[in-house]
């Protein structure tokens, strides 16, 4: 019994790992997507009142993120020229005057890769509507709320 099934076993893990390499790739260059974020972020009624660059360490890459296929193989896009190689940006974000979220969108390889999301306890409910909105403008894009 145990070798009739090692055929099924070796076609499980093939389509597997086929199905995992085929993920389409969310990340959106870095150029394209600087304006493309900020209309979205008017568009849910906030306004960028503070732009930063911060630390790529203060905004971890997921692991669906570091691990997808697309770096398997490497990209020809981490030549000198790309603007933002592996970096991070903050925005501070206001909405009304009251509601106040920082978001951290994380670069690499030229590509904008990852969205955080950080609200105040008392506004969670402004960072979900950010977030439906930049899924709206981004969608499949990895997106994280955290309330602090």
């Amino acid at each position: 019994m145990k070798r009739s099934s090692l055929p099924f076993l070796l076609a499980a893990i093939i389509a597997l790992v086929l199905g995992f390499s085929c993920q389409r790739d969310p990340s959106i260059e870095t150029g394209a997507f600087v304006p493309q974020f900020r209309e979205a972020v008017r568009h849910a009624g906030f306004g960028i009142v503070n732009e930063s660059t911060a630390s790529k360490d203060e905004v971890p890459l997921p692991f669906s993120v570091q691990w997808h296929p697309r770096r398997w193989w490497g990209s020809g896009n981490s030549d000198a020229g790309t603007p933002f190689p592996d970096t991070a940006d903050h925005f501070s974000v206001v909405r009304d005057r009251t509601s106040r979220l920082e978001c951290f969108v994380r670069y690499f390889d030229g590509h904008a890769q990852f969205i955080a999301i950080h609200a105040p306890p008392n506004e969670p409910l402004a960072a979900i509507n950010l977030r439906a909105a930049l899924t709206q403008k981004f969608p499949g894009f990895p997106i994280k709320i955290e309330v602090r």
